[in-house]
């Protein structure tokens, strides 16, 4: 009888767990009528996605609101957190009270409906300074957010160019013109912040009174009414063309160009000088604007506005002469707007199809039949904006079945351990039993996504995304015929470039992707011919042989040697960066000095060795790697910058460590041009869901490691990111921050062998062998987005990258400082290497002290100031500019609270010192940690044996460069430390 009632109770709880899920609210407030169920996804503890709520929502029965449109005035906002009230004349000319949204404030509203249904909230906000950042918000109703994307959105601001007519160079080249911000009173509708919903945002509101709170997260601004409303009905193409019946045929063409656009809402898009005879405007000797490019023009939400005149009323025809030739075998999509509306439901998604060459787009139907378009006599706006919602569905479940792939990998992991002994068999259905079943699922979802893409490609040949599927599938199926043996098949499945993983997280980026480049807007009515989209063979031929002439003579910024008055400078960084510099340096340093500069592209930096042994070199090279300096020093090749009287005064704007790789005993042959930072991301959403710390040393980081791998997440150390080789920047931290060094005192060996890089060593391997951090990630940035790898050390790419490529999560992460080791005072020591680009002044040129001018000038602070916004503003938030003068990166326009991380975390910056030998030591430690994890040896052993292969080459090299001779020192070789770089700058004079 007991059993019975045993085995009864147990049938219970496990029947009640599967008909009864688990709740779990956002946060302890009010409860809504209907429930969102928040539960593991994707590894997360986090409210559903919207296409989720919402077809719950669908499935419960809850409509759209009907013919519903409520108007709330600022005036009835309860204001919190510092935001107040503005009226005339502070409210910007505002129709009635409007409120300044201070960040980190809140303002709610109370609304009364009449229907649980879905509606549409709608905001007017006016920016108020001029910011490169969108007004972003949270969302909340009832005190809930109501699904993921509601915790960050994103309200757009447009931006114009500063000059109609473009200015150009001292070649005759257009120079691309600052961005500045229109400031007005916008109107928009709450949108998701991936724009790849073809509507907006919906927000379920219960019968009776509701209330909507919205935080601002992001920068300040004025906000004025708001409006609940249900979403509007557009009409269709026929009902479009029956609203006027006058159909009077004329003639009329006009040609307007693509790269005079009014305005855009996104900075990073731009306009482009590309070199075609095909395209017009077009010079065979200069750059001239001629096309909106496609590359920066190519995430789903961006826009694109262009004014056109008409003389009168009438039907006309619009067309693009533009190209698609990046997306092969599949069509990309555009929504068209005519004066801020969109005409008709057929103009949301208008195809442009794969075409190598530049081509006539006439905006058609599906069967190729041009629509009209009914335009009033005056001006009138034509905005294209990007749409990756045709994509949608494939988007969306190709991340879930990423995010099911890291779940099993996780699974079989947890099982095999991290070091699969290949030798050994396993029964893996015996432990997961459904494997063959996951497997199956995704092959016959993916079968079904790649049906649904090849429908709107549309196309008889595969596109590259098809591609990816078939390979997808195909890896699935021969995993599928040998389950047993995937844990030796990781590869294949979730690990490396080849991986069923990696193949599908390359396939949802490039649906996200869809560039369109554009040269011509034609609008035109009656039998009017467009004109060709390219010129003849002959022209094409003339103007080949035109730009073979000229390349002989017509190179500029080609690298040239220091002859002449002018202070040459070669750059290792692209066009735009250089052209920027020359403009500068025309209207500024050689104003107030009278020295003219002349700048060239340094296509590859190893040429300078070689230039400077032909007598070719420049006066000085910018944008140099930092380990470059030194080998051009021990070769005599670059000036010691200690010569200079003011040298030590000048050094104080940088980090002391950053100099470490540019001295030889005493002597300092660069400066730090750009400096990295590395410090610890970590998704601020996920750890407040599992209510975990942000670790700040290393124990932390191992205390939260099992309640993440609960949830099938981990940390990520830079090391996951290299493959067989580790250099010093992922190594070396943890030596340092045990107090560890690399050199004995006369720099003649190694002293890796000592207890302290002992320590820091074990801790380097243990986290990979003992506490589990995956050792092999290909992409930190894209497993972050995901939530599988919520926190990790990366630095300042990744964080350009969160900034300007992951709207979804924009507001939802956050950064701080390097987690190190507590040392016995109780402080913990951070120590990280961080340059990054150099700059040398050659020793045989004869304008030194004319080039040391330049230098201090184009490190100053105010001109690092002055480059780093006009580049962000000519180019867009991804040139985010990494100056190493510190006072200057105070300056730079981001968040406060993560440049004071950044900010604190370069006090710790402490560069690897170069000695001729130093690369067999960084290849060694990369060793040590290559023997310890992977072949299981003793630490003390591989340091011992890396020891000698160390100490015999540095041996080697310091007798090559005449520090040891017939196996004596004959002088030491004088290892720089922070502390001596640091008593410099503390010098008045030298």
């Amino acid at each position: 009888m007991r059993k019975v009632i045993i085995f009864i109770l147990i049938t219970s709880i496990l029947l009640s767990s599967v008909f009864y899920p688990t709740y779990v609210k956002a946060d302890n407030s009010t409860k809504n009528t209907v429930k969102t169920t928040s539960k593991v996804t994707n590894n997360i503890l986090l409210e559903p996605q919207y296409y989720k709520v919402l077809e719950q929502w669908r499935s419960l029965g809850i409509a759209d609101s009907v013919q519903f449109n409520m108007t709330v005035p600022a005036s009835e906002f309860l204001l919190k957190g510092g935001a107040y009230f503005l009226e005339f004349p502070k409210n910007k000319g505002y129709n009635g009270k409007a409120v300044y949204f201070k960040s980190g404030s809140e303002i709610s509203f109370r609304v009364n409906v009449e229907n649980d249904a879905l509606y549409i909230l709608a905001l007017d906000y006016y920016p108020v300074d001029d910011s490169s950042e969108n007004f972003e918000v949270s969302i909340k109703v009832n005190n809930n957010f109501q699904f993921y994307e509601s915790r960050r959105i994103a309200f757009p601001y447009d931006w114009k160019y500063a000059k109609e007519v473009f200015d150009t160079d001292r070649y005759g080249n257009q120079i691309l013109p600052r961005q500045i911000k229109i400031f007005k009173w916008y109107n928009e509708d709450v949108q998701d912040p991936m724009h790849l919903e073809s509507s907006p945002l919906k927000f379920y509101l219960k019968k009776g009174w509701n209330i909507i709170t919205i935080s601002n997260i992001g920068e300040d601004a004025i906000v004025g009414d708001a409006y609940i409303k249900s979403e509007e009905n557009i009409i269709n193409y026929q009902q479009y063309l029956n609203q006027v019946s006058s159909d009077k045929a004329f003639d009329f063409f006009h040609s307007y160009d693509g790269e005079k656009i009014y305005s855009k809402n996104n900075l990073r898009t731009r306009i482009k000088a590309e070199r075609d005879v095909d395209l017009s405007p077009y010079s065979v000797k200069y750059d001239l604007f001629n096309i909106v490019d496609g590359k920066s023009w190519n995430k789903s939400g961006e826009k694109v506005t262009w004014e056109i005149n008409i003389e009168k009323d009438g039907y006309y025809n619009i067309a693009l002469k533009g190209r698609q030739d990046l997306k092969v075998n599949r069509p990309v999509f555009r929504t068209l707007y005519i004066d801020g509306k969109i005409p008709f439901e057929e103009a949301k998604q208008i195809r442009f199809m794969f075409s190598t060459n530049w081509s006539n787009y006439v905006l058609s139907d599906e069967e190729g039949k041009p629509y009209k378009f009914y335009l009033t006599k005056g001006k009138h706006f034509i905005t294209l904006e990007v749409n990756a919602s045709p994509f949608k569905q494939v988007i969306e479940k190709t991340n879930e079945i990423i995010k099911e792939i890291n779940n099993l990998s996780l699974d079989i992991r947890k099982l095999t351990g991290n070091n699969i002994d290949l030798y050994r068999d396993w029964t893996i259905t015996d432990y997961i039993p459904d494997i063959n079943d996951r497997l199956y699922n995704w092959e016959v979802q993916l079968k079904q996504e790649l049906q649904y893409l090849n429908a709107i490609d549309k196309t008889q040949q595969d596109s590259m995304e098809a591609t990816l599927i078939k390979m997808s599938i195909t890896q699935l199926k021969k995993l599928r015929e040998k389950p047993n043996d995937i844990p030796k098949r990781l590869t294949m499945l979730s690990e490396g470039s080849s991986s069923v993983l990696e193949y599908l997280s390359t396939l949802a980026n490039s649906l996200e992707d869809n560039p369109f480049s554009v040269n011509k807007i034609y609008v035109y009515s009656g039998k009017v011919i467009l004109p060709k989209p390219n010129v003849g063979l002959l022209t094409k031929l003339k103007d080949s042989i035109e730009r073979f002439i000229l390349s002989f003579y017509n190179n500029p910024y080609q690298m040239v040697a220091n002859t002449g008055n002018e202070i040459n400078i070669w750059v290792n960084r692209p066009r735009p960066y250089v052209e920027l510099m020359q403009k500068m340096a025309d209207n500024e340093f050689t104003t107030k000095t009278g020295y003219k500069v002349n700048f060239s592209i340094m296509p590859d930096e190893g040429k300078l060795i070689l230039a400077n042994a032909a007598g070719e070199q420049p006066d000085a090279a910018l944008g140099i790697s930092n380990w470059l300096p030194y080998e051009l020093a021990i070769r005599g090749a670059v000036y010691d910058l200690r010569q200079f009287k003011d040298f030590d005064k000048f050094i104080r704007v940088f980090s002391a460590g950053a100099f470490l790789p540019y001295i030889i005993d005493d002597k300092v042959y660069g400066i730090p041009e750009t400096q990295d930072f590395w410090v610890l991301f970590y998704r601020k959403d996920i750890f407040d869901k599992l209510n975990l710390p942000v670790p700040d040393n290393w124990n932390d980081v191992i205390k939260i490691l099992p309640e993440l791998q609960r949830y099938g997440m981990n940390f990520y150390a830079p090391i996951a990111g290299y493959g067989g080789f580790k250099p010093f920047m992922v190594t070396v931290p943890f030596i340092y921050q045990y107090n560890g060094q690399l050199y004995s005192s006369d720099g003649m060996s190694t002293a890796i062998n000592s207890e302290e890089a002992l320590k820091g060593i074990e801790l380097m391997s243990e986290l990979f062998t003992t506490y589990s951090l995956p050792m092999q990630v290909p992409n930190f940035y894209n497993h972050f987005r995901y939530g599988t790898l919520p926190i990790g050390i990366s630095n300042f790419t990744t964080y350009v990258q969160l900034l300007t490529a992951a709207p979804e999560i924009k507001g939802l992460w956050d950064i701080s400082l390097y987690p190190g080791v507590v040392n016995k005072n109780g402080e913990v020591e951070r120590w990280v290497p961080g340059s990054a680009q150099s700059c040398v002044i050659f020793n045989k040129s004869n304008k030194k002290n004319e080039t040391w001018e330049f230098l201090k000038w184009w490190m100053s602070t105010d001109t690092q100031i002055e480059f780093a916004n006009n580049l962000r503003l000519s180019y867009g938030d991804e040139y985010l500019w990494n100056t190493a003068n510190i006072e200057a990166f105070k300056k730079l326009p981001l968040d406060p609270k993560q440049k004071e991380v950044i900010l604190e975390q370069w006090k710790w910056i402490k560069e690897v010192p170069k000695t001729p030998g130093s690369y067999m030591l960084e290849r060694e430690i990369s060793n040590i940690w290559n023997k310890i994890v992977f072949d299981g040896e003793n630490p003390r052993s591989a340091i011992d044996d890396a020891t000698i292969v160390v100490n015999r080459e540095i041996r080697r090299k310091m007798e090559e460069f005449g520090y040891i001779k017939d196996s004596k020192v004959i002088k030491p070789y004088k290892i720089p430390t922070v502390e001596m770089v640091e008593g410099w700058m503390k010098n008045d004079k030298k």
